[in-house]
């Protein structure tokens, strides 16, 4: 073997570890001053070279370490003679770690600028835009530049498909609840991130509505206060999910109501899915909002458990015991008001 080759077998190099002390410097084989860097060294280091692509020391490196079956330690050729002052071992590790933390800097900069960007462009400086101007629309998106051509829309009791279908929807919302609903407000809108190009808001509609009967029958909660003309203030909070397009503007809108089912949460509910008619007759509007309110509160009811066609009879069973109690009722009074009318003749 060469003079100036030196081979070393694995935990036994002696070039690795090499005693700076016992060891002549001018004579080293691998051309350093202090001897060969350590193993572990030289692993840090070509495991640096795979992770960030490249390599890490320069051409004029004075020692060149190569992993095989066993630890190999070459002079460079282009490397100074021994007799040359070198640089120390401290001076070559804080070159090392400069241009380390160098390339991690850079890579870590790219990487957020590529997560800031996002994969469909949702949360880039348009994206963002969008978000803002979303935001400063809620609860009712009715300008059509916010939206995509194809934007859809799944809500209580709707489903809307296209711009123009959205924005109109959103446009009679905007108009019909206020008035429909008794001292209508809005509070609490909130927009906030869910990841890249998809978002939540929630917002809290407050209004007064009609005391039904059988609430007072179930039993009102303690702080429930009943206003002059059997009517209580109510509140209901909406929930909607968007999914933006690359430009940020809305191309899905998943809506529903989170309340739960407690009398002052029921009564909000019918209300405001009532005021939220569109081009529905209100008999068929009725029906639908009775029908959807009722399966939602039985299938709370029943854990969540229970089939959609356990719950669609459960509904109809609902109807016929009502329509036969209200016939009952009818059928009563009816009577009642012929038989007082044929005693008031009988006595006249």
């Amino acid at each position: 073997m060469p003079p100036d080759h030196v081979t070393a077998a694995p935990l036994q190099a002696p070039c690795v570890g090499m005693d700076a002390a016992t060891t002549p410097r001018t004579n080293d084989p691998c051309g350093h001053p202090l001897g060969c860097p350590p193993a572990a060294v030289c692993l840090l280091i070509f495991g640096a070279v795979l992770v960030l692509g490249g390599p890490m020391a320069s051409p004029t490196s004075v020692t060149e370490c190569t992993l095989t079956a066993s630890l190999t330690c070459a002079p460079n050729p282009a490397a100074p003679q021994a007799n040359t002052p070198q640089p120390s071992q401290w001076a070559r590790s804080q070159q090392y770690t400069a241009a380390l933390i160098g390339r991690i800097a850079a890579q870590g900069q790219a990487i957020a600028l590529s997560s800031h960007a996002g994969s469909d462009g949702a949360t880039g400086p348009e994206g963002l835009l969008g978000l803002e101007k979303i935001r400063a629309a809620l609860p009712f998106i009715t300008d059509p530049e916010l939206v995509v051509h194809d934007v859809q829309y799944s809500g209580p009791l709707q489903t809307l498909t296209g711009r123009e279908e959205y924005v109109e929807a959103m446009c009679q919302w905007q108009q019909n609840l206020p008035q429909r609903l008794s001292a209508f407000n809005i509070t609490d809108v909130q927009l906030f991130q869910l990841r890249p190009g998809a978002c939540r808001a929630k917002w809290t509609y407050e209004f007064i509505a009609a005391l039904p009967p059988p609430a007072r029958q179930r039993g009102l909660p303690k702080d429930m206060v009943v206003l002059p003309g059997e009517r209580v203030r109510v509140s209901t909070t909406v929930r909607s999910d968007f999914e933006l397009a690359a430009d940020g503007r809305i191309a899905k809108q998943i809506e529903a109501v989170v309340d739960g089912y407690d009398i002052p949460a029921t009564i909000s509910r019918y209300e405001f899915l009532t005021a939220r008619r569109l081009a529905d007759p209100p008999p068929v509007w009725y029906w639908k909002v009775l029908q959807a309110t009722t399966i939602e509160e039985a299938d709370v009811l029943y854990g969540g458990q229970a089939t959609d066609d356990q719950l669609q009879t459960d509904f109809q069973r609902m109807v016929a015991r009502n329509l036969i109690v209200g016939f009952g009722i009818g059928y009563i009074l009816y009577n009642a008001l012929k038989f007082s009318l044929l005693y008031l003749k009988s006595v006249n």
